[in-house]
């Protein structure tokens, strides 16, 4: 497959053909590697997950997060963690 090839330059409307045939391609795609890759836990040398740099006047603190507080999130990031605080 030619990704570089004139037929994909086009944008896909919202809701055409298109789209939802790319749809539902992405959901095969996601059940084939949902049933088929197992993700295992690695008991022996797990990988741990280092500090961040935090600016104190732009920290951001949240309860579902893997670090203590955030700083320099970017509106999308900001809006995600947020979301992910309302889960419980």
């Amino acid at each position: 497959m030619d990704l570089a090839h004139e037929s994909f330059s086009f944008k896909v409307d919202f809701n055409s053909i298109a789209h939802k045939e790319t749809n539902q391609k992405v959901e095969e795609i996601k059940e084939v590697f949902l049933n088929n890759v197992p993700l295992v836990k690695r008991d022996i040398n797990p990988w741990i997950v280092g500090s961040i740099m935090v600016k104190e006047e732009n920290l951001s603190r949240f309860n579902h997060a893997l670090h203590k507080s955030y700083s320099g999130l970017n509106k999308f990031e900001e809006q995600f963690a947020h979301k992910v605080d309302e889960l419980d």
